[in-house]
């Protein structure tokens, strides 16, 4: 095999980091906290950069019970699309590849992780109280979320979970846009 020389150049570009309330949260989260105590007695706590109880990332695949919250994070990333970057929907579809659950007790962390290759990354807060740590972007970034807190973000951003102040329960999400963009 033949090795060509190749020169690299580093560019600076922001990538910004979006939150928002979803409507009628409450509704949403009392139906997700069954559904995530109940996976808690049947599944395993898959093994990652998460150090607290979480389920394999495929869950998408397993289970119905979080269609509401994946039409609800594709209805933002189109928002965000066209909003921000004049795409309409139509010219381009995602689909959720990735969906876990996590339940952290006090204490418990997330490790500096990107979620590379996914176009979007989603955190959605099912159950957190008031004065809990938050989620840190690339050592610089700090948001503080509450239940009903959807926060999106490129999957090459770098992000980590300090030690939890108290339990927390959240879904994380990856999405990727399929067919030409």
């Amino acid at each position: 095999m033949k090795h060509t020389t190749y020169h690299k150049q580093s560019i600076q570009k922001q990538l910004d980091v979006y939150t928002k309330t979803v409507d009628d949260y409450e509704l949403l989260n009392a139906h997700l906290i069954t559904v995530i105590n109940q996976l808690r007695k049947t599944k395993k706590s898959f093994t990652s950069n998460v150090k607290a109880w979480h389920t394999f990332p495929h869950l998408q695949t397993e289970t119905k019970e979080f269609d509401r919250l994946i039409n609800i994070c594709l209805d933002f990333i189109y928002e965000i699309n066209e909003k921000e970057f004049h795409l309409p929907k139509e010219d381009i579809q995602y689909e959720c590849v990735n969906l876990w659950a996590m339940k952290y007790s006090k204490g418990e962390y997330a490790l500096k992780h990107n979620h590379h290759p996914a176009d979007w990354s989603m955190v959605y807060y099912i159950d957190v109280v008031s004065d809990q740590s938050p989620i840190v972007f690339e050592d610089v970034n700090v948001v503080y979320p509450k239940s009903g807190d959807l926060i999106m973000f490129n999957g090459m951003i770098d992000h980590d979970v300090p030690p939890t102040t108290n339990e927390r329960i959240a879904v994380s999400m990856n999405f990727m846009h399929t067919g030409a963009p």
